[in-house]
């Protein structure tokens, strides 16, 4: 009888982020994310401060060129303060509020000629509608949309409220963590789905993998160093918390089985497995019909078969059986003789430290 795999059983992995001072221009509305700190840019200048209705700005220097898509800021810049803001989706339309960092009102335009700080967004002088542009992403008033970011004093961060071609448009740059946080449970395997790109290539006690193919029996795992933003990943170390270091952006990756649940993925009983511990270890286990793997979630998907399997070992390797050498002979964990690490071993034949062993 098929063991069915309950989704509660999933492995999870713990996000958590710390600020750095790389800045990624937004050059799509599938880029926007409503936990993402955001500063405002022209061509010539970038937001430093609200005040006296406007934004004050301070003037590019070398470092900085609109064209660029990626900002690295001098630590001269950053200490003397940047215009901040968060986003807040208010519809489905790309309508937006703009929550001011530093003083947790929202930016208005309740005239032409200047911006203001407000308590609440119910207006719609306080909504803004982002769109693409040539040159990025464009914010415009949702009050009127002639109205785009306004600071009426010399040195404009944008001052125009014409919708022809030669007005200075506002450009959006995310301002990137140093390091996301994958925390590994008791099982020493997890799956995961990165908010930004990460490299792994310093670390030495966890090790991130694609899953480039399925057999019957197993799933097989190659690593890798850089991983793309939402890529779904396997992730293996010793249980604990791990800071991987952000990156701006890493070459994509192909041949990957693995996919990520928007929330709406259920499982069918015949071909959608997902990462658990169970009664065989750690390993990829068929879910069961109608159950929702969560938005978030990893699940491999395989080809329906009369003989589909309730259950798939990883492998790291190939197809052919010739797999990569672990070094165990330091390792406080079993591995099974496929290369399987295992925290909870139960009966069976197992190598520890270097020595095949027999659990009775």
């Amino acid at each position: 009888m098929k063991r069915i795999f309950s989704i509660l059983s999933m492995l999870l992995a713990v996000l958590q982020i710390t600020a750095d001072d790389i800045y990624v221009k937004m050059t799509s509305l599938d880029e926007i994310d409503t936990e993402g700190t955001y500063l405002m840019a022209s061509a010539d200048y970038i937001g430093k401060a609200f005040s006296g209705n406007f934004i004050s700005t301070m003037a590019k220097n070398s470092w900085f060129n609109s064209s660029k898509t990626t900002l690295t800021i001098p630590d001269s810049y950053s200490s003397s303060g940047l215009f901040f803001v968060s986003l807040v989706a208010l519809n489905t339309n790309n309508t937006f509020a703009f929550k001011i960092k530093e003083s947790g009102k929202y930016l208005s335009n309740p005239s032409s000629n200047y911006l203001n700080q407000v308590d609440n967004y119910s207006n719609k002088r306080a909504q803004w509608i982002i769109e693409k542009s040539s040159e990025g992403l464009n914010v415009r008033s949702n009050y009127n949309t002639a109205y785009y970011i306004k600071k009426k004093k010399s040195n404009d961060l944008c001052c125009t409220n014409s919708t022809t071609s030669t007005f200075k448009k506002v450009i959006l740059y995310k301002r990137l963590p140093a390091t996301e946080t994958i925390t590994i449970g008791n099982a020493g395997y997890a799956t995961y789905v990165p908010s930004y790109s990460l490299d792994f290539t310093t670390q030495t006690v966890i090790t991130s993998f694609i899953v480039t193919h399925s057999t019957n029996t197993a799933a097989i795992l190659e690593s890798m160093e850089t991983i793309p933003a939402k890529t779904p990943i396997v992730v293996s170390g010793t249980p604990g918390a791990y800071p991987i270091p952000v990156i701006a952006s890493s070459d994509a990756v192909t041949g990957n089985l693995l996919n990520a649940s928007d929330g709406m993925v259920r499982g069918d009983g015949k071909t959608i497995y997902a990462l658990g511990d169970l009664s065989d270890g750690v390993g990829f286990y068929l879910v069961d019909t109608d159950v929702v793997i969560p938005a978030g979630r990893c699940y491999l998907r395989i080809q329906e078969s009369s003989t589909s399997p309730s259950y798939m070992h990883m492998r790291i390797g190939n197809t052919t059986g010739i797999e990569e050498k672990i070094e165990i002979a330091d390792d406080p964990y079993y591995y099974t003789l496929s290369g399987q690490r295992v925290v909870h071993p139960r009966k069976g034949l197992y190598l520890y430290k270097g020595k095949k062993i027999m659990i009775r």
